[in-house]
């Protein structure tokens, strides 16, 4: 998994966009067996707000949107 996040905090766009899918696959496979779920989303929400690079802000919030899209499919 941090392989896959280092991806996403790099200021390479197409690196970025291999890691957001890789995340996204692993997301769906993974998402409800990992313990360590909830320090996951608290590491990426701090992420989100103290990154700087544009890019990398966008990749990071997209990735916190798929996690809510699986947490939350009906919209509830």
């Amino acid at each position: 998994m941090e392989e896959i996040l280092s991806k996403l905090l790099v200021a390479n766009s197409k690196t970025i966009q291999r890691g957001h899918k890789r995340a996204e696959r692993w997301l769906l496979k993974n998402l409800k067996q990992f313990p360590r779920y909830a320090m996951i989303k608290q590491r990426m929400l701090q992420a989100l707000v103290n990154e700087q690079e544009k890019l990398v802000k966008n990749s990071i919030a997209q990735f916190i949107g798929i996690i809510g899209k699986h947490e939350f499919p009906d919209n509830t």
